[in-house]
């Protein structure tokens, strides 16, 4: 409980820092390690009640990084406070609010690394009011059609550098998962643990 409690005040105080630090120069070395501490753990920054209310600019920051250390970019959706509640109950309004909360922020979500069936029902379904139709098309095609036919502009799957081995990079996770599932993947849902290490002499 104590440990529980000591990790989310230090990662409060993160993002505390975040917003100081943002856009100072005298500070950039402090900036840089409280955004690799946020990609390194993001649960805290995307579960916390705090995720809103901080600096949009931070945010997008964060969630256009490429190293955020995810199993899977449905994390993203699924994680936060607001999307954990019960959609059944929404109305028009709580759909416009939203919209304008996170609106900026679907945009540069990775799609193409989720795969079919999280996109269709943890996220289409659910919030097919919120995404662009040509967003929408796109995904659907991504999925259905050959890939060497596909003209999609997509952005490259996450690399975590959250990574304990100097032979494994973290570009590997995506390749292992592939070779796990037998399919030619953007995305990889499998946790990846280092069990051994050592050096020979």
């Amino acid at each position: 409980m104590y440990c529980g409690s000591f990790y989310y005040q230090k990662y409060y105080q993160t993002f505390k820092l975040l917003e100081l630090t943002y856009r100072k120069k005298f500070f950039i070395k402090l900036w840089d390690y409280c955004i690799q501490e946020s990609c390194n753990n993001p649960d805290y920054l995307l579960k916390s009640t705090k995720f809103l209310n901080l600096n949009p600019a931070i945010l997008d920051i964060i969630l256009n990084r490429d190293d955020i250390s995810i199993n899977n970019e449905i994390t993203i959706w699924k994680n936060h406070p607001i999307i954990e509640q019960d959609i059944n109950k929404w109305n028009k309004n709580d759909f416009t609010v939203m919209e304008r909360r996170l609106g900026r922020f679907i945009p540069i979500n990775r799609y193409y690394s989720i795969s079919s069936e999280d996109f269709l029902l943890k996220i289409y379904y659910p919030f097919k009011e919120l995404l662009p139709n040509d967003l929408i098309n796109n995904i659907f095609k991504y999925h259905i059609v050959s890939k060497n036919k596909l003209n999609i502009n997509m952005q490259p799957p996450r690399y975590p550098k959250f990574v304990y081995s100097t032979i494994i990079k973290s570009q590997h996770l995506n390749l292992f998962s592939r070779l796990i599932d037998k399919k030619e993947n953007l995305y990889y849902n499998h946790k990846l643990t280092l069990n051994v290490t050592g050096s020979s002499k």
